[in-house]
């Protein structure tokens, strides 16, 4: 299993994408689930002063690539402490195969 609730939205650089998509790849076998909460195409660019990546399912889907296929997903709209509203797309995901195989 695993879940990630406030860190790949964070990674707007191409080759720290890649690292994340390597080590997700390397610890989560075929069967494995992965959850996946980012901020929704609406959602804000700028968190906690760092820029911040938007994502929709099908965005994630194919980041994530033809090893795992989305099993359910929905948007969630969380307020903050300052009564911010924050759009979410949460994801579900299998992986079905090892990559490449």
């Amino acid at each position: 299993m695993w879940h990630d609730r406030a860190v790949l939205h964070f990674l707007v650089d191409e080759a720290d994408r890649q690292a994340y998509l390597a080590t997700l790849q390397a610890v989560v076998r075929p069967g494995g689930c992965v959850i996946i909460a980012a901020f929704a195409p609406e959602g804000a660019t700028m968190c906690s002063g760092l820029p911040g990546r938007r994502y929709d399912e099908q965005g994630l889907a194919e980041l994530l690539g033809p090893e795992f296929t989305l099993l359910e997903h929905s948007r969630y709209l969380y307020q903050t402490p300052t009564d911010e509203p924050r759009p979410y797309v949460y994801t579900l995901f299998r992986r079905d195969r090892a990559k490449d195989g």
